[in-house]
């Protein structure tokens, strides 16, 4: 009896994909474009590739410490204007503040004097 591994033949591809699409687009007159891409010979650019990647990693990196940095400075901000906001019985920028300081300079002085 032979073994099977003894055998001498071609053996076909145990999993054949089909892309439907990729057919479709082979015939399709406007889109040459496909096979250009298709066809790319892709492997000789993989240094290039490699070299975008890691540059584009890097300056998301950098890009996220900035936006940290920033995110920070306005919490800081936020803490700094609500501690302020706290000391005072209105809102900042309200303009009260500023009419209700002239009345009280009026009436201390008119109170003194009386």
């Amino acid at each position: 009896m032979q073994a099977a591994l003894e055998v001498d033949y071609p053996q076909s591809p145990l999993i054949h994909f089909v892309y439907t699409d990729d057919a479709v687009l082979m015939n399709f007159p406007a889109a040459k474009w496909f096979q250009i891409l298709r066809d790319f010979p892709w492997q000789r650019y993989r240094g290039y590739a490699a070299k975008y990647y890691d540059a584009l990693y890097a300056f998301n990196q950098a890009e996220a410490v900035k936006r940290e940095q920033r995110l920070d400075a306005q919490q800081q901000e936020g803490a700094i204007e609500s501690s302020r906001a706290g000391e005072r019985a209105v809102a900042v920028g309200s303009g009260y503040d500023a009419e209700h300081a002239r009345h009280r300079e009026l009436y201390s002085v008119s109170e003194g004097s009386g």
